[in-house]
C-alpha cells in the first residue's frame, strides 16, 4: 500500500511539472499575441505597405530551394510573423507567371 501511495505521488509531481510548463508556454504565447495585436492597433488603416511595417509585423521570410523535378518551377515561401504568432506558407509556382497575355 505503501509503495502505491508512493507510485502516486511521484505520478502527481511529474503531472504538475508537465502542467506548470504547458501554463508558462500557455501564458508566453497570451504575452506574444497581446504584443502583436498593440502593434496592429498602433497600424489599423495601412494605406502603403513601407520596409518600417514589415519590419515590424514580420520576423522573417524563408524561401525554400525551388524544385523543378516537374519540368516546371515550384518554390515554397514561409512568411514568419512576429512573436511567433502566425505563419503563411505558399507554394510559387511559374506555370501561374509564365501564361502569355490573351
Amino acid at each position: 500500500m505503501s509503495a502505491d501511495y508512493t507510485d502516486e505521488q511521484k505520478k502527481l509531481k511529474a503531472e504538475v511539472v508537465k502542467l506548470r510548463e504547458l501554463i508558462k508556454a500557455k501564458e508566453q504565447k497570451s504575452n506574444d499575441i497581446s504584443r502583436f495585436m498593440q502593434i496592429i492597433r498602433r497600424h489599423e488603416h495601412i494605406s502603403k505597405l513601407t520596409p518600417k511595417l514589415m519590419h515590424e509585423f514580420v520576423e522573417k521570410i524563408i524561401v525554400h530551394e525551388a524544385d523543378k523535378s516537374n519540368g516546371y518551377r515550384e518554390q515554397e515561401v514561409e512568411i514568419c510573423f512576429r512573436f511567433n504568432v502566425y505563419v503563411v506558407t505558399t507554394t510559387v509556382d511559374s506555370r501561374d507567371y509564365n501564361k502569355k497575355a490573351a
